[in-house]
């Protein structure tokens, strides 16, 4: 990949051609990518070291 262009190309031609065999996701799973990681829920649970870390005024 040298310019964005190749990008585009890649996502253009060589997508589809892996999704028609198979070898390349054609839609995903709902959640966050933490679950889709790791299977253990879209947010972390109340003990983990991080979940003190909560933006102000954001609802979860």
């Amino acid at each position: 990949a040298i310019t964005p262009g190749t990008f585009e190309d890649v996502v253009e031609f060589v997508v589809p051609e892996l999704q028609k065999q198979d070898a390349y996701p054609t839609e995903y799973a709902p959640g966050t990518l933490r679950n889709k990681l790791f299977g253990k829920g879209d947010k972390l649970p109340a003990n983990h070291k991080a979940a003190n870390y909560r933006l102000a005024g954001v609802r979860v």
